[in-house]
């Protein structure tokens, strides 16, 4: 009974922490659970038999390859999970489930690194991919880190409103960020979403749609950024 209590308890903590923070983030945790209750069922069964132990040696074992197959799936820089991941969950689904994804990137990104240096550009990689874990809502399926300077986040797209919610919390973890950090080297993010129907849908289009969007916002900062500076300069 005491085994099965602390069972209890972790599985409900497991379930909690997955709603803040990701819903596959324990996976090698939940991994390690299943067999443990499977012994426990078993030595039930079978009076006088011990089956725990095995079932946790089994469950230790399945922990560690899990947690050394994650590991593949990570991003090391800003601990996001990769490109890897992002296209493995969306071939490996069959069921069909909506899903909206917004492709991010980093604006001006290149003059920073030429100016600044690679360690300031690592520097807002990082705080990047913690105001995307912070901006995280119950229906953000994953903060993916798809290449250089480049994020995306995955939403299940069955309540349009949710992801509406993450925009409006990521637009304010930004300029929070930006206004503590002052305004000498502010964040700026070009953004493109589109929505997909995994076992339907066509997984090169739904990053064409948000590659083509996040363009076209790119354009449109740089020209907001010119007309911003043709006018301070008439001031001059």
């Amino acid at each position: 009974m005491v085994t099965l209590a602390y069972l209890a308890g972790g599985t409900v903590l497991i379930k909690l922490r997955q709603r803040r923070t990701g819903r596959y983030v324990y996976m090698p945790v939940s991994a390690f659970l299943l067999p443990v209750y499977l012994g426990v069922a078993l030595q039930l069964v079978f009076y006088g038999l011990s089956f725990i132990w095995v079932a946790a040696a089994l469950g230790l074992t399945s922990l560690y390859i899990s947690l050394q197959s994650e590991l593949t799936f990570r991003d090391p820089l800003t601990n996001l999970y990769n490109r890897s991941f992002l296209l493995h969950y969306l071939s490996s689904q069959k069921k069909k489930v909506p899903l909206a994804g917004i492709l991010l990137d980093v604006n001006s990104f290149k003059a920073i690194n030429d100016t600044l240096g690679h360690q300031e550009g690592d520097r807002i990689l990082q705080a990047v991919a913690r105001m995307l874990q912070e901006a995280a809502t119950d229906k953000t399926v994953a903060a993916v880190r798809y290449g250089g300077d480049e994020f995306v986040v995955l939403l299940m797209d069955d309540d349009p409103a949710q992801t509406q919610l993450f925009c409006q919390r990521l637009d304010r973890c930004l300029g929070q960020h930006n206004q503590t950090a002052g305004a000498a080297n502010p964040i700026s993010l070009a953004a493109g979403m589109a929505r997909i129907e995994l076992g339907t849908g066509d997984t090169e289009l739904f990053f064409q749609e948000m590659d083509r969007k996040m363009y076209e916002d790119k354009a449109a900062f740089y020209q907001r950024t010119q007309k911003d500076d043709a006018r301070a300069g008439e001031r001059r």
